[in-house]
């Protein structure tokens, strides 16, 4: 998630709520790999899952790396 709300640099790709997106770049930022995912984290990852922008981000995911286990 992290890297499609990077890769969504482009206005038409940005998810509706960016707050969503600004929350979980910052929270994964600051995430150790061990650390087990908030509610609140969870929440907004499917929120922005289902966003038409990182859907159209995700499409043109052979455009960046992004790793085949992704989806």
């Amino acid at each position: 998630m992290r890297m499609l709300v990077l890769e969504s640099d482009q206005p038409h790709y940005w998810p509706g709520d960016t707050s969503d997106g600004k929350m979980v770049f910052d929270v994964i930022q600051r995430m150790e790999d061990t650390e087990p995912f908030s509610e609140e984290l969870l929440a907004a990852m499917k929120r922005l899952w289902a966003d038409n922008g990182v859907q159209e981000c995700f499409g043109r995911s052979n455009e960046y790396q992004l790793n085949d286990s992704a989806k």
